[in-house]
């Protein structure tokens, strides 16, 4: 297993006002990924709400970590 966070690898690019860019990134390491883990203020992250329905749509596991 290997974590990973997005918002702490491409947060500068959002940062610079380019959450486009950040999500492209994120979802082409999201393709290779076994599982989503979810936690924290999830449900008032824009960036989080999309990464959701991305894992759903490509039939990657979504874990709610409470």
């Amino acid at each position: 297993m290997v974590p990973f966070s997005p918002l702490h690898a491409f947060g500068f690019l959002s940062d610079e006002g380019d959450q486009t860019q950040a999500m492209k990134y994120c979802f082409a390491l999201l393709r290779s990924c076994d599982e989503l883990w979810v936690h924290g203020d999830w449900q008032n992250s824009e960036g989080c709400l999309m990464e959701i329905g991305f894992a759903r749509d490509h039939g990657i596991s979504v874990k709610w970590v409470v």
